[in-house]
């Protein structure tokens, strides 16, 4: 499946754009998070995930139209701690860098 754009929408539900079809789908399941931090979204290995004001990572699984909350890495999830998320590489999957006063990690998903 190829994805273009996968965004949050509509009292938390998704919709992607698939370039192959040339159309706009949306999922039949709720996300289960309502708080999703603005532009914090990433696709890789064919999954959207962002990052929700909780704090933790919300995960969309584009083929089965499942949703699941996953836990930000714990040294991310200190108060002052700033996160975002990226690509591993290829299809290797997601990855969370975590900046705090005292060091600059990085933790595959």
């Amino acid at each position: 499946m190829s994805v273009d754009t996968c965004l949050p929408y509509e009292d938390s539900f998704v919709q992607h754009f698939s370039s192959e079809s040339v159309a706009w789908k949306a999922s039949i399941t709720a996300l289960p998070v309502d708080a999703i931090v603005p532009n914090s979204g990433i696709s890789t290995a064919g999954e959207a995930y962002w990052q929700t004001f909780t704090p933790s990572i919300l995960s969309y699984g584009l083929a089965t139209d499942k949703a699941r909350v996953v836990p930000l890495p714990p040294r991310c999830a200190e108060a002052g701690a700033l996160c975002q998320l990226g690509e591993a590489g290829g299809d290797a999957g997601l990855c969370c860098t975590c900046v705090t006063m005292a060091e600059v990690a990085v933790f595959a998903i």
